[in-house]
């Protein structure tokens, strides 16, 4: 049988690989986001040639 420490520590590394796929997770929307404000924004307001 598993020792508390044993199910203590596979817990923390479930713990820790679970923040790291949402974390990267959110910089992908993150990036995602970013590239579709700006094509908006230039949608919304065009470059002037001066």
């Amino acid at each position: 049988m598993a020792s508390v420490q044993e199910s203590a520590e596979k817990q923390d590394f479930k713990m820790m690989f679970l923040a790291a796929i949402v974390t990267s997770m959110v910089f992908v929307v993150g990036l995602f986001w970013n590239e579709a404000m700006k094509a908006t924004v230039e949608t919304l307001f065009p470059a002037r040639d001066r």
